[in-house]
């Protein structure tokens, strides 16, 4: 109001002429808002509100970007008294552009700008999932084309899709394809061989191709087939034969493929006959004969037949027994009857008796009744079924011989036999003859299934052993034949039990670790033995010798006394009484020198472990050992020396020998000997458990005391007294025999 107020007075201060003020056109983009996104090749549509005073035929508008030109100037289109600029562009290229519309009229010119995003277009994909590539075709019929077809852009829908064949040309695709892209249409195509194309094309004009071979063929026609035999039985082999061949309008080579069907169900397949012994009776087998041109089948030539009834056979017949008696009645027994349909088995018997036939019997028996010794039996049996007879078979004649006796009825006694009892076989019912034979009796024995030489009714003990076991068979004989034996059977059972072991007493005192059990037993028995000391109970086992004889080594603890008795199982489980007890000890301190060698038992083999003891009065020997009774010596050798460097030139004399009994007094004495004097009268009688010798007067020679020690010397003149001692010691004989072990303690030199 403002603009137009002012120009009216100017135009009356200055007395000029009045006019009015127009405002060029103003233009909005209502479509598309920036920043939208489209695709190449994509029509995009722009549309801008002009608003403009002018007339409509001076009003335009004008599409640019850059300085590439979109739309032309072109007259709006007033719709309702508004002015629309429309311009509809699809880009080549994908990229941001700023697109301007300009909008103009005779008062001036106005423009406005939107962004846009022209995106990549991906071309749309198809790949055809139906037929196979290079599938053949029955000819007239249809073939159903089927594809997936995609667009990263466009809705499967969307596509518009083509196909075209190498021999047809385009085929006038109708289909659309679904939402999920896939594609069906049925087409009907001539007889050949097709290139197929599908083309599918997006919205923006992009194209996706694919292709496959498909073979239109005409199938051969159906052969003129039979089956042979016909008619045909059960077990027949059947052949399928090609009457009339097939014929092929494509001039093809033909192979043909065979299918059987047995009552209207698959069978087998590629074989031209059925092997015997399948068909059966009653079946229905039919033949389906297939010609095919290298790519398919055509239709079948069928053939079939219904199978009949074969007759039963069988393949001989024997009569039993083979050489009957009297008494005997005779059986026919077929073998080996054969129906292929698995009827069962049917038969007519014809006898013949002495030659002629007897009609009266029509089993498969003949009675005895009706036959003496010397006759003659035959037997002539037909096979039957409920559809037909087979071919009659005839056994061989056979004779009736002589009736053999009975089994007699035989008893072994005693019926629970030991080892030491005999055995006797007794018939205690006799055979019978139907002739009326005299009968004899012939005895057998058989030992654990094995016949023996022994043919008396009597076995006796030294021939059987426990466990074994033992058959009587008594065969009677008539003068012509045996007949069935009698037969009993025992087995020999121990069931007494072996003799107590007894073994043999034990040294009550030892100094091994161990003691040897031996005794006498029941040859080859188990044995059983049961321990026990102060430490606790146990049992140890072992077997006795084939001689009779215990062998068993005991381990001990010492110290503490063991006890062992034994028992003895023999081979049947019999287990004797307990055998006597006997106990020893394994001395805890023990003499490490006693052995079995007799090492120190004696003076020429004395315990020698130590090395010279000389006078210097600077070693001490410690020997501790035990006597286990009154007959046990144990002997010592001590070797000593005097040597000068221990005396004094002046009254002193260092050599002094002293043995002492520090343990052991009450239980043991010694007797020392010297080897320079004698080695059977000892310098200290038995009863000493300590001696001192040392020099005393040498006019008087060696000096002695035998407990108490005598006076020191008191002479210059000082001999060698060295010299080799032998150690006696025995047990008291008022001491009783024990492990209770002794210690001596020698010195030299020591005053």
């Amino acid at each position: 109001m403002l603009f137009a107020f002012l120009p009216l007075i100017a135009a009356g201060c200055n007395d000029q002429k009045l006019s009015t003020y127009t405002p060029p056109p103003a233009v909005t983009i209502l479509e598309p808002t920036g920043g939208s996104v489209f695709f190449e090749d994509q029509d995009v549509v722009f549309r801008a509100l002009i608003d403009s005073e002018d007339d409509v035929a001076n009003v335009k508008h004008e599409w640019m970007s850059g300085t590439l030109s979109l739309c032309p100037a072109a007259a709006v289109e007033e719709i309702d008294g508004s002015f629309y600029g429309t311009c509809i562009v699809a880009f080549d290229d994908g990229g941001d552009y700023a697109v301007q519309v300009t909008a103009s009229d005779t008062f001036g010119r106005i423009s406005a700008v939107v962004d846009v995003e022209i995106a990549y277009n991906n071309p749309p994909t198809v790949t055809f999932t139906a037929p196979a590539d290079g599938e053949s075709v029955r000819a007239n019929q249809p073939v159903i084309i089927e594809a997936l077809v995609d667009d990263s852009e466009d809705e499967s829908s969307e596509l518009a899709v083509t196909v075209e064949s190498s021999i047809d040309g385009d085929l006038g695709a109708m289909s659309i394809p679904t939402t999920g892209g896939d594609y069906s249409e049925s087409f009907d195509l001539s007889s050949g061989t097709h290139l197929l194309k599908i083309t599918v094309t997006d919205t923006s004009g992009k194209t996706g191709q694919d292709s496959l071979t498909i073979a239109i063929n005409n199938t051969p026609t159906a052969p003129v087939v039979s089956v042979t035999p016909d008619p045909a039985v059960s077990d027949e082999g059947l052949q399928a034969n090609i009457d009339l061949p097939a014929t092929d309008d494509d001039g093809d080579t033909l192979t043909y493929t065979y299918t059987w069907y047995k009552d209207g169900g698959e069978y087998a397949v590629g074989v031209p006959s059925v092997s015997p012994n399948v068909v059966k009776r009653d079946e229905y087998w039919e033949v389906h004969v297939m010609a095919n041109d290298g790519t398919q089948d055509g239709a079948a030539g069928v053939a079939g037949l219904t199978i009949g009834n074969r007759a039963p056979e069988v393949e001989s017949v024997s009569l039993s027994p083979s050489s009957p008696g009297e008494l005997d009645d005779v059986t026919a027994t077929p073998q080996n009857w054969y129906d292929a349909e698995g009827d069962p088995e049917r038969f007519r018997y014809q006898w013949n008796h002495n030659g002629a036939v007897d009609s009266s019997e029509t089993t498969a028996v003949f009675p005895a009744d009706k036959t003496t010794r010397g006759d003659t039996i035959q037997v002539t049996l037909t096979p039957y079924d409920a559809y037909d007879d087979g071919l009659p078979v005839s056994s061989s004649e056979i004779s009736i011989q002589n009736s053999p006796p009975t089994a007699p009825t035989v008893v072994i006694s005693p019926g629970s036999p030991e080892r030491d009892e005999n055995l006797t076989c007794e018939i205690v019912s006799p055979s019978s003859d139907s002739d009326g034979d005299p009968i004899d009796y012939r005895y057998n024995w058989y030992k654990n299934g094995v016949v023996t030489s022994d043919t008396s009714n009597v076995i006796t003990s030294d021939l059987t052993g426990d466990g074994e076991t033992w058959e009587c068979r008594v065969t009677p004989n008539d003068g012509i034949d045996d007949g069935d034996y009698g037969t009993d059977t025992v087995n020999i059972t121990d069931n007494t039990a072996p003799d107590s072991p007894i073994l043999d007493d034990l040294s009550p005192y030892r100094n091994d670790d161990y003691a040897t059990l031996t005794g006498t037993c029941e040859a080859s028995c188990a044995l059983v033995f049961y321990l026990a000391d102060d430490t606790g109970s146990w049992t140890e086992t072992g077997t006795c010798t084939s001689g009779g004889a215990v062998s068993h080594t005991l381990y001990l603890t010492r110290g503490v006394t063991t006890d062992a008795y034994a028992t003895c199982e023999d081979a049947a489980g019999n287990v004797s009484g307990d055998s006597n007890t006997v106990s020893t000890e394994s001395c805890d301190p023990y003499d490490e020198y006693e052995n079995s060698s007799g090492y120190g038992d004696t003076s020429s083999s004395p315990i020698d472990e130590w090395g010279t003891l000389d006078d210097g009065g600077t070693t001490t020997i410690t020997i501790e050992a035990n006597a286990l009774d009154s007959s046990d010596e144990d002997w010592y050798v001590i070797s000593t020396t005097d040597l000068d460097s221990y005396d004094s030139t002046y009254w002193d004399e260092d050599y002094l020998f002293e043995v002492v009994m520090t343990e052991g007094e009450s239980v043991y004495s010694v007797e020392i000997f010297d080897a320079a004097i004698s080695l059977t009268t000892p310098v200290c009688e038995t009863g000493t458990t300590e001696m001192d010798w040392y020099f005393d007067d040498p006019s008087w020679g060696r000096g002695t005391s035998c407990s108490p020690t005598a006076a020191y010397p008191d002479y210059t003149d000082c001999p060698d007294f060295s010299t080799d001692w032998y150690i006696k010691v025995t047990r008291r004989d008022t001491a009783e025999d024990s492990c209770e072990p002794y210690e001596l303690t020698i010195t030299n030199g020591m005053w």
